[in-house]
């Protein structure tokens, strides 16, 4: 969140968001684009991985049908709805750009001949993550400050001293599936010049921390939520388990702020002892059982749980008043409520 990212380190322009936002606008800023590249233009299927890193296809009533009743666990749903049921609308609209990164004369023309155009699209698309990666392992550093007026300051340092550089590099050239063993240190360093080091590119702000500033965060999260509560109703969880695997990527807080137990750093309204509504710091698992439709406590409440749109479209959401009367029915009845089948529209994406 934008509160959990300013309560640890500030981004350097005016302390929106995290420390890879260094644009020096004071707008809230959308590229639309990836380095210049559209979301929907390099998606790769012919491998699994490449698959699940490349496809920013835009949220539509299958993946949200599929999140609902395809995923039967808390910990898979959660791990699911980061993705493809809301997360390609902050790539759309933050995008990466910036400097010329989405020009054509950007400097990642210097990458022909040292890879294939392949894996030139593939790094620009992905270059956020690329980036964040470096900054996690601490070999890249950002300005303490950048400003409109001084932008040959808004840009991201190499820190080629730290005996993770390399390391960091070719990981993250391997995750794209660049072959590195091919590459000697020299020519790795030399990419790395190009991709990372004195660069000029800055992330939208609906693409990091502070994506809560940008309008359209508002109406995605709470469509998740409202799915969420639906999938209670008509399809509830055979696990709520708040255990496993918590995190991406190596951890020296443990993943604090992600495990059940662990209070959020803004306070949550919601009803309190004698039905009294009050504004207090709860825990993750205490808003997530405040929104269960049998120990409901949020202040707000949605009108209904219909998708007509999907409907047309050949998604059927179950209705919730249906489910309730399929609750007496007959077992092969309920079967078609708690283990639907696929529709049948052309692509469950």
């Amino acid at each position: 969140s934008c509160g959990a990212a300013a309560a640890i380190e500030h981004g350097p322009s005016d302390g929106r968001g995290a420390p890879l936002n260094i644009t020096p606008s004071p707008y809230v800023t959308r590229y639309h684009k990836l380095c210049g590249v559209a979301p929907n233009e390099a998606y790769y299927d012919d491998s699994a991985e490449l698959k699940k890193l490349t496809d920013y296809k835009w949220p539509t009533c299958g993946a949200h049908w599929k999140l609902t009743f395809g995923e039967k666990t808390w910990s898979d749903w959660v791990w699911a709805s980061s993705y493809m049921p809301h997360g390609p609308v902050h790539a759309w609209l933050g995008g990466v750009g910036g400097g010329g990164c989405d020009e054509e004369s950007h400097h990642f023309k210097k990458l022909v001949g040292l890879m294939s155009s392949r894996h030139i699209k593939l790094i620009r698309t992905n270059i956020f993550g690329f980036l964040k990666n470096a900054w996690r392992n601490k070999v890249v550093e950002t300005p303490k400050s950048c400003s409109a007026d001084a932008i040959e300051d808004c840009v991201f340092k190499c820190r080629k001293e730290s005996d993770k550089f390399l390391s960091t590099i070719k990981t993250s050239l391997s995750q794209w599936e660049v072959e590195v063993e091919n590459y000697d240190n020299k020519t790795i360093l030399e990419i790395a010049d190009i991709i990372l080091c004195d660069t000029v590119y800055w992330p939208g702000d609906h693409l990091e921390a502070a994506s809560p500033v940008e309008a359209s965060f508002w109406p995605i999260h709470p469509t998740l939520d409202r799915l969420l509560q639906y999938k209670s109703l008509v399809f509830p969880f055979k696990s709520t388990d708040w255990s496993g695997q918590l995190c991406t990527s190596s951890s020296t807080t443990n993943c604090k702020g992600h495990h059940a137990g662990d209070l959020t750093l803004w306070p949550t309204v919601g009803m309190g002892a004698g039905g009294v509504y009050k504004k207090a710091y709860r825990t993750n698992q205490e808003i997530r059982e405040a929104i269960r439709p049998d120990s409901y406590a949020m202040s707000y409440v949605y009108e209904n749980f219909k998708w007509p749109h999907c409907s047309q479209a050949g998604w059927t959401f179950t209705a919730v008043d249906e489910t309730e009367k399929e609750m007496n029915a007959p077992k092969s009845v309920q079967h078609q409520i708690y283990n639907p089948g696929t529709p049948t529209p052309p692509n469950i994406y």
